[in-house]
């Protein structure tokens, strides 16, 4: 996350906010411009991510973040191909979020 004037502090953290549920997680710095988090387990859906550098009060402004479904892969048709590569590969499976950027890497 990157900001301005964030403080090297114990109690850094970000807080993931949904309309059901908060949940803190300590922040690390890495200077006073920028800080990471690791994004706890949650459902799929958007939550509003927040910091504090005393545990108590919160940025008034926030980010939003995005938690999606476990990406699942089913099948895919054919399954093999010519080594110059080339052809066209079908991906089944699940998950897959529409509108986005998607990719095959090998």
């Amino acid at each position: 996350m990157y900001g301005l004037y964030f403080y090297n502090a114990a109690s850094l953290a970000c807080r993931f906010s949904s309309a059901l549920t908060k949940v803190d997680v300590q922040a690390q710095w890495r200077s006073c411009t920028q800080i990471t988090c690791v994004a706890p387990p949650q459902s799929p859906g958007a939550v509003e991510v927040s910091v504090t550098s005393n545990g108590v009060d919160y940025s008034p402004n926030f980010m939003s973040y995005t938690f999606t479904a476990l990406l699942r892969l089913y099948s895919l048709a054919p399954s093999v191909g010519a080594a110059a590569g080339g052809g066209t590969v079908t991906v089944v499976g699940e998950a897959f979020i529409v509108g986005s950027a998607v990719a095959c890497r090998s």
